[in-house]
């Protein structure tokens, strides 16, 4: 969704502050993103224990709980970088790396034919999920006034806990 408008627009500068896109689109968006990451999580712990190899010094339960674990820190670090990303180059680049990271992720987690290579993999799919969620945000402050920021911001958290919790519930 965001994509067509960015290239319906040609490429923009990223200090441009009037890009003609609609904040609103971004709901959409991170929901779409977030269904499709999250669709897979409850099945993640299972899919490791199919994969499972023990390591002497980590009990069980800790290691099939990896694999969520390392997506989520990749998510924080994702978010940190993200920041720096879009005030040097704007949202749209980290955008689509974030979604090109998590699809990638994603089939590399199909693939995956050890538990580490499956644990590597989810953490690809957290630095893609780190990088969309701070992109939207980012294209919120970018493309709102004072007035509009606040409803903007309500939509991408709209689109980011809905897709979260249809995702999981799939």
């Amino acid at each position: 969704v965001l994509a067509f408008q960015y290239i319906g627009q040609g490429r923009r500068s990223a200090r441009e502050t009037d890009a003609p896109i609609d904040y609103r689109v971004a709901r959409p968006a991170v929901f779409l993103v977030l269904f499709g990451i999250d669709i897979s999580l409850s099945f993640v712990p299972l899919y490791m224990q199919r994969l499972y190899e023990p390591v002497a010094w980590l009990p069980k339960d800790f290691v099939l709980g990896l694999p969520v674990s390392v997506e989520f820190l990749f998510v924080g670090v994702a978010i940190l970088a993200a920041g720096v990303w879009m005030d040097r180059r704007g949202w749209h680049e980290a955008f689509l790396t974030g979604i090109a990271l998590a699809a990638l992720g994603t089939l590399y987690s199909y693939y995956a034919g050890s538990a580490l290579h499956f644990v590597l993999s989810r953490g690809v799919v957290g630095l893609g999920f780190g990088l969309t969620l701070m992109s939207a945000q980012g294209l919120v402050i970018r493309c709102t006034d004072a007035r509009t920021k606040t409803q903007g911001l309500a939509h991408v958290f709209a689109g980011l806990y809905s897709g979260s919790i249809c995702g999981g519930t799939v």
